[in-house]
């Protein structure tokens, strides 16, 4: 699937599975997995990435706390993590 970060002002495009940013999911070919978030090898929005569950335990705290969420995650030293998009 292809992705955009609505947070960031670039759009970023990729293939979900394989990682790739030379094509989109339409054109990906691979049946490799490479997580762009950590770079192991799950699709990008897999449940058991590291990153990913950093990212959601930032904004449970910045929700809890109230507090922004790039100051929860310079809290937790982790990088914000993108969302997969809604069909």
């Amino acid at each position: 699937m292809q992705q955009t970060n609505a947070h960031n002002e670039r759009i970023t495009k990729f293939a979900l599975e394989c990682g790739s940013d030379e094509h989109t999911w339409k054109d990906c070919t691979s049946t490799k997995k490479k997580c762009i978030n950590c770079g192991d090898d799950h699709g990008t929005s897999a449940n058991k990435c590291p990153k990913r569950k950093e990212a959601k335990e930032s904004k449970r705290k910045e929700r809890k706390n109230n507090v922004t969420n790039s100051q929860a995650t310079k809290s937790n030293n982790s990088y914000p993590i993108q969302a997969p998009p809604t069909l």
